[in-house]
């Protein structure tokens, strides 16, 4: 159970990073138009 929690919280973790990146690219790329 505790492994459980801690492997979902990491791609919980995982997840939240590449969305934060994508974003942050396609902020980017607004920017420049």
């Amino acid at each position: 159970m505790q492994r459980l929690t801690v492997i979902t919280a990491m791609m919980v973790a995982l997840v939240f990073a590449t969305f934060l990146v994508i974003l942050h690219q396609t902020f980017k790329m607004e920017n420049y138009w």
